[in-house]
């Protein structure tokens, strides 16, 4: 591009990224004249991308994509206009439902009865005291007791009631203040209730039948056997429910008790004779005073309760005048054919006159039945003219025009909401209808109730008027009941209109999209479930059918596995059939519906709220499209903008009212034909509207990608681009030829230099030709400098490889020598630690004083092959520890303990004491005193400059002062020392070891440093002085007594002391959890939350762990590829690709460190073959997203390079040797180990071309024929040797 610049010609990038040339620029405008210029301009104008603006513009719109757009936007903005009033008519129902329906007065009636009815109504009496009750009536003889003794004196009250064992005479009635009979009063009940009508008993009797007879014995003497008839019944097998109770269809037998028209003693006596079947008054010669209609009339005399009877009612009728509501009890006596009576007790209210409520209440009321009734008709007018408007442009008939293209899902639930309200309207009137009938038959029954006297035709009379009044109780309990059931499905129904104007928020749509997009998976998961659930189902009936009424029946069992499904089972019963057998099947009922099933299914629900969610998170919010709404409202009222109806309509009456044709027209649009097809119309409304319509044609067409389908479209660009960069080198290269071949044509008189150059008289196309090319040369000397850097970069670093190649080779050499010399030293320590361990020795140790190895052969000199070792006797080391000795401090924060008894773990606990001003003075010095030695030497060669061995030792002066200034700025920080450096830290410190000064002049550079590093920790000490950061001096007479603890304990052989003991300091221990897995599960939660991340993948990484390596002082190193929010990755901040955190003790005691790489680097890691992120693909252990590292290792296996990987094994290898074996004058045992496991995979990879893992290279590399067993079992002794 410099050669356009130099020409003066302008480009620019516009903001989609095409090239953009400045049309006003001089250069140009005096060019264009000249036709080269002009194409090359038109040419670079052609490229550029255009927006959708431009492109509704220019090229214009299809349409039917347009008309879509159009019809979308006008159906999303009529439903979410209709949220209001939905929500509306859903609080306007509630208030109007609610007040009328007086629940709570209901429930504290019917309750009131129940528990008066259930609790007092009791016979088998002792003195006072009744000891059954209702429940208790289990035969035909209890149930005459307790009607003759329970109940009725229980209705009827025949006198004033007083505590148990009052003495004297006492009256047995009051007059109370204010009331016209005496209390208590004819036919009240409890005390504020009035019973009307009386008591109604009444039965249903089941006919003769064939009976049963087995297949080998005779029918007639099997019947003479039985010696009675069968009466076979299906009716109460199992317990009734209420449904039963409001069953008033096949009674007969009825009888009346009238207590306002017979007295008490009467009425016991009716129900001895309905008992005796006028057995009684037949005794005595007069069948005229039995009291029993049915009993009188039946010769031979019958008990009006029989084995035939199914089922007894005992029924009446309850008006309360404090609440003025009628309510309708029928207690009921079910006779099943297994010799049980089942007992079912249910009441049903109902308001005398629903609208007669104090002012207060019946005000809202009313305002919510107009605002109800308005909504309900308003939608009934709207739906009215959507079927009319359809039809009327619909070319089909009437009713193809409404099924077709009217009836859609959410006009089906239009319609249901319409229809369940107008049944709902439509019962409650009926329901105040029947109560007005009830209300009307009333006043008879009162007037009988006054004015019957004995006489038969007045009794007649009066029975009449009262089964006319139950008959018309039992209508209005019936309407009531199907009424309420109507009720109830109202508001589910509105429920879906709710959510028909949720549509038109994708945020409050997500639930109803989740359920679209979960029901594939549902559906097939369904067919596993109702597959498990059937066979689980079936068993059960087997299993405890016969045992518990529960799972008798398919809808019992049924009901009762659901019911287990969800966590309710009754154990105490189901435990009765045997614990063994009934928790067999209850494990594998839980394990499989309950643990499995049910959590899969909502994983999947889950899995399509979540996709629903990602989907929403891009949409507008509620407020922002209210907004809009209102700024459209006020730009129609300003002219600003035209209705979209008006717009639909417009295209409508173009197409002549055929609005299937018009929706499938593809031809083009552009804002000019926009505004002339719709009048009015202004241009940026009609621009801006033809740009959305391409923004959602783009939008569905593109759809939502979900993270994998992101994952496999960058997968597939980048394979794109990867060709299209292949292809561009390509052409780079011809181009780069051609230059090259152009450069050489310097002599005129070359037929091919004189035709392109040596002609004046030119036509334009070899004119722009000839232009072109003049730009092109101007390029191809940076081109060509280019090529030949990296040419010359690329032949630079074939060389360094090949010679680190032929160092590792030479290292390698020489390793297996230090190998073949440490394996004697390692079998001698081996011995020399044994014979240490043993109790004598041990004794010995713990009360000898200091001991120490050979002297060193000198500071700084070659120390390979030497053994050090020193020790002192605990009263001098902790004499050491008390001055601050930065040597004896940081051994207690030293992770490399290969021995550790209980005195020094006691001692660890409070190493933190130690951390004094005194300690860090002692820093100070040791700092001090070493870069005085470094300054020192540079005095002493100031003339000559550095030899070799002068070098070494400054290297190793500097190496410890910035080493303990390092520690000393984490003590003055408020840290701990940290021993073992990291990280940039690490790398420093040993690149001052590593890399001695070649000269004065740098070795006086790094010096001085050095001397700035110090100053600024001097000044850092005094204010941690000052200010007091640090205590001055550790506390004695804790050490002290801890001391004296110590040796005691030593000296009676009793081991650590027992909590709470003589300890210097409790510390601070980091809660975790008890296993380590799931300790280190938390932690990368932890990480997750902390770091704003979402990990996909962790393991283990190529560790002691995983290399079999691993003792007790191993730490856990975690590996794993996170991403970032979505929104990062679209944002102009760079995103971290990496992080590094440390856990002290967190998994059972063990350290851990957890890193990990974006998943994008890791990626581009991996595309490297990076041996770190295959070891943690490769990992036997995996805590996260086994799924993503199985398709991640099975991508690896496919793609890795042999030879990159063996390259990546070879730096390991070198690396590992050079920085911890050769430049380190103590290097660990287990670093050889490490060097070793490199070069065999190498070795590995030379025979086999697979992607092998790091834990399975010993029996692989033995398989492989590359390692002998001796050599694996030299590892793994250095590994244990290293342990010890």
């Amino acid at each position: 591009m410099r050669g356009f610049v130099r020409q003066g010609l302008r480009s620019t990038g516009d903001s989609t990224g095409a090239l953009d040339v400045d049309g006003e620029d001089k250069h140009i405008k005096k060019d264009l004249g000249d036709a080269a210029v002009k194409k090359a301009v038109d040419r670079i104008n052609s490229l550029k991308v255009a927006t959708h603006a431009e492109t509704a513009t220019v090229i214009g719109v299809p349409q039917n994509v347009y008309l879509e757009y159009i019809k979308e936007e006008i159906l999303t903005e009529s439903n979410f206009l209709e949220l209001p009033w939905t929500i509306m008519l859903v609080v306007s129902f509630a208030v109007l439902v609610l007040g009328l329906l007086q629940r709570d007065t209901y429930f504290a009636l019917q309750d009131a009865i129940q528990n008066n009815v259930r609790q007092s109504a009791t016979f088998a009496w002792s003195g006072h005291f009744g000891h059954k009750n209702f429940e208790q009536v289990d035969s035909i003889a209890q149930f005459w007791s307790w009607m003759r003794l329970g109940l009725l004196p229980l209705m009827v009250q025949p006198s004033w009631t007083y505590s148990e064992a009052v003495n004297g005479t006492l009256p047995s009635q009051w007059l109370f203040q204010g009331y016209l009979s005496p209390a208590p009063v004819q036919n009240d009940y409890l005390r504020y209730a009035k019973l009307l009508g009386g008591i109604r008993l009444r039965q249903v009797v089941a006919g003769t039948g064939p009976c049963t007879t087995p297949s080998l014995i005779d029918a007639d003497q099997f019947t003479a056997w039985l010696q009675k008839p069968c009466v076979p019944s299906n009716f109460a097998g199992q317990t009734p429910q209420a449904p039963d109770a409001e069953d008033f269809a096949g009674f007969s037998k009825v009888e009346h008790l009238f207590p306002d028209l017979d007295s008490f003693e009467q009425l016991q006596q009716q129900l001895r004779d309905m008992e005796d079947g006028c057995n009684y008054a037949h005794s005595m010669g007069n069948m005229s005073a039995c009291r029993c209609e049915w009993c009188r009339a039946q010769n031979p005399r019958q008990p009006w309760f029989d084995e035939r009877t199914v089922r007894v009612e005992v029924s009446f009728v309850i008006y309360n005048a404090q609440y003025g509501v009628y309510t309708y009890v029928s207690i009921n006596f079910f006779l099943n054919r297994a010799g049980h009576m089942h007992k079912l007790m249910h009441e049903i209210s109902s308001p005398s006159d629903p609208f007669d409520l104090p002012a207060d209440r019946l005000v809202p009321i009313l305002v919510a039945g107009a605002i109800w009734g308005s909504l309900l008709l308003s939608m009934l007018v709207l739906e009215i003219k959507d079927v009319f408007r359809t039809v009327r442009t619909s070319r089909l008939p009437f009713f193809q025009a409404v099924i077709h293209d009217y009836f859609g899902f959410w006009n089906i639930v239009d319609w249901a909401a319409i229809a369940s309200g107008a049944l709902a309207g439509g019962f409650w009137l009926r329901m105040a209808l029947q109560a007005h009938n009830v209300n009307i038959l009333l006043p008879d029954v009162v007037r009988g109730s006054l004015e019957s006297g004995s006489d038969p035709e007045s009794r007649w009379m009066y029975q009449a008027s009262v089964e006319n009044l139950l008959a018309a109780v039992e209508n209005l309990i019936m309407t009531t009941s199907v009424g309420t059931v109507t009720l109830t499905l109202y508001p589910i129904v509105v429920m879906l209109r709710l959510f028909k104007s949720f549509q038109a928020q994708p945020r409050l749509a997500i639930v109803t999209a989740t359920i679209k997009t979960a029901v594939p998976d549902l559906m097939h998961f369904s067919l596993v479930i109702v597959c498990v659930f059937g066979c689980l189902f079936v068993s059960s009936i087997l299993f405890f059918g016969q045992d518990l009424e529960e799972f008798s029946t398919p809808e019992h069992a049924f009901r009762s596995s659901c019911l287990a499904v969800l966590g309710h089972w009754d154990w105490g019963t189901a435990k009765e059939i045997g614990y063994f057998r009934s928790a067999i099947w209850l494990w594998i009922f839980c394990i499989i519906l309950s643990f499995v099933a049910l959590k899969m299914v909502l994983a999947i629900i889950l899995d399509a709220y979540a996709y629903e969610k990602e989907k929403a998170s891009d949409y507008k919010t509620l407020v922002h499209q209210a907004s809009e709404a209102l700024r459209r409202r006020r730009q129609r009222r300003r002219g600003e903008r035209v209705n979209l109806r008006d717009v639909f309509e417009a295209f409508r009456k173009e197409a002549k009212g055929d609005i299937k044709g018009m929706m499938v027209n593809r031809t083009l649009i552009t804002p000019d034909s926009l505004m002339n097809t719709v009048p009015k119309m202004p241009f940026n409304q009609a621009l801006r509207t033809l740009s959305h319509a391409l923004e959602r044609q783009e939008r569905v067409e593109i759809g939502h990608l979900t993270e994998e389908g992101q994952r496999r479209e960058m997968q597939k660009n980048l394979e794109d681009f990867q060709q299209r960069m292949e292809d561009v080198c390509r052409d780079v290269e011809a181009v780069a030829g051609e230059l090259d071949y152009f450069e050489r044509l310097q002599a005129s008189g070359d037929a091919t230099y004189d035709f392109y150059f040596g002609e004046e008289h030119l036509s334009q196309d070899k004119t722009s030709k000839a232009w072109i090319h003049k730009m092109v040369s101007e390029m191809s000397g940076e081109l060509n400098s280019t090529f030949s850097q990296g040419l010359d970069k690329y032949r630079e670093w074939q060389g360094r490889i090949e010679g680190e190649q032929t160092e590792l080779h030479e290292a390698v050499t020489e390793m297996q020598s230090l190998v073949q010399q440490h394996t004697g030293l390692v079998r001698e320590m081996t011995l020399a630690v044994d014979r240490l361990l043993e109790p004598g020795h041990t004794a010995l140790l713990a009360n000898a004083g200091d001991v120490k190895a050979q002297p060193s052969p000198g500071f700084a000199s070659d120390k390979r092959g030497v053994v050090e070792f020193a020790g002192r006797e605990l009263g001098s080391f902790m004499a050491l520890l008390a001055k601050g000795n930065p040597k004896n401090v940081e051994l207690l924060f030293s992770g490399k303990a290969a021995h550790r008894s209980w005195a020094w773990e006691e001692l660890l606990e409070a190493r933190t004491c130690f951390l004094t001003l005194r300690c860090a003075k002692q820093y100070m010095g040791f700092i001090s005193e070493r870069l005085y030695r470094a300054q020192d030497l540079l005095k002493v060669e100031e003339g000559d400059g550095l030899n070799p061995q002068k070098a070494s030792e400054l290297s190793k002066l500097l190496y410890h002062a910035n080493h303990k200034m390092l520690e000393l700025d984490r003590i003055l920080q408020g840290g701990s020392p940290a021993v073992a450096l990291t990280g940039k830290e690490r790398q420093a410190v040993l690149q001052l070891r590593l890399q001695r000064p070649s000269s004065l002049a740098e070795a006086r550079k790094l010096v001085e440093q050095a001397e700035l590093f110090r100053a600024q920790l001097a000044t850092d000490l005094k204010a941690a002085e000052s200010e007091q950061r640090l205590p001055a001096e550790v506390e004695a007479e804790p050490l002290l007594r801890w001391l004296r603890s110590v040796r005691v304990r030593m000296a009676l052989g009793v081991g650590p002391g027992p909590s709470g003991g003589a300890k210097p300091l409790a510390p601070l221990a980091r809660t975790r959890s008890s296993e380590e897995q799931e300790a280190i599960k938390d932690l990368i939660q932890e990480i997750s939350l902390s770091e704003g991340i979402q990990v996909v993948v962790a393991g283990y990484g190529i560790c002691s762990r995983t290399l079999g390596t691993s003792h007790s002082k191993s730490d856990h190193d975690i590996k794993c590829i996170f991403v970032h929010p979505r929104d990062a990755y679209f944002g102009l901040k760079s995103m971290a690709t990496t992080f590094k955190r440390q856990f002290a003790g967190a998994a059972a005691g063990d350290d851990v460190e957890i890193s990990g790489w974006e998943a994008r680097h890791a990626m581009q890691l991996l595309a490297e073959d990076n041996p770190a992120v295959l070891g943690l693909l490769l990992s036997p252990i995996i805590f996260l997203g086994e799924e993503w590292r199985a398709r991640l290792e099975d991508m690896a296996s496919k793609l890795f390079s042999r030879q990159r990987l063996m390259y990546h094994w070879y730096n390991h290898g070198r690396k590992n040797f050079q920085s911890y074996i050769k430049s380190s004058e103590e290097p660990l045992r287990k670093r050889y180990v490490h060097v070793l496991r490199r070069g065999f995979l190498g070795g590995v990879l030379e025979s086999e071309n697979t992607c092998l893992g790091v834990a399975d290279l010993d029996q692989k590399f033995v398989d492989v024929g590359k390692l002998t067993v001796y050599w694996i079992a030299l590892a793994h002794v250095i590994v244990a040797c290293s342990e010890a």
